[in-house]
């Protein structure tokens, strides 16, 4: 038996799964950090960082450690979804 968020699952036949999501606001709204005054730089970084990847794939930016022996996100950025095909 598995134990999820609503329930326990016994194994039956899974006839409905259901998502949701709530909060959403708008791209350009964001809840004021006290503690995190460049909220909105890192935020604009990462829409950079999307850009980037979208137009030039995946493994166009990575961090350094990734290109060491034990890292994985080079490999990981070839797979779809990160798995295996």
């Amino acid at each position: 038996m598995f134990t999820t968020i609503e329930g326990s699952y016994r194994g039956n036949t899974v006839r409905q799964i259901s998502l949701s999501i709530s909060n959403l606001v708008d791209v350009y709204e964001m809840q004021i950090d006290l503690f995190e005054p460049d909220g909105w730089k890192k935020r604009e970084l990462g829409y950079i960082v999307d850009k980037i990847r979208n137009k030039f794939g995946a493994s166009s930016l990575l961090r350094a450690g990734s290109f060491t022996t034990a890292g994985t996100a080079l490999h990981q950025s070839k797979l779809v979804g990160g798995h295996k095909k």
